[in-house]
C-alpha cells in the first residue's frame, strides 16, 4: 500500500519496521494477531502521539531558563556594542 503525501494511513493493522544495523531494511503492514504480512511499504509517515515531548512544568521551567540566558546574553552584546 503506497500513500501519497496528502493521504493519511489509519489502520487497524500494525506496521513492522525491520532494521539492518542502523538502517531500515523493510517496512511491512502486518496483522497484529497472526503476524501475517499484508503488504510491503516503500515509506510511511509516523507521527508522535503529542506535539509536546515535555510536560507543562518542564516547558515552563525551560522558558524561564531561556529568558534568563537571553537577558545575560543581551547585556554582554549591549556592552560590546554589537546590538
Amino acid at each position: 500500500m503506497l500513500l501519497k503525501s496528502s493521504q493519511l494511513l489509519v489502520v487497524k493493522n500494525s506496521v513492522r519496521i525491520e532494521m539492518f544495523g542502523d538502517e531500515i531494511d523493510r517496512i511491512r503492514e502486518i496483522n497484529p494477531l497472526t503476524g501475517e504480512v499484508l503488504s510491503e511499504l516503500e515509506h510511511i509517515a509516523i507521527y508522535p502521539a503529542s506535539h509536546f515531548v515535555a510536560g507543562d512544568e518542564k516547558t515552563k521551567e525551560a522558558i524561564k531558563r531561556i529568558r534568563a540566558e537571553l537577558e545575560e546574553r543581551l547585556k554582554v552584546l549591549n556592552m560590546e556594542n554589537k546590538l
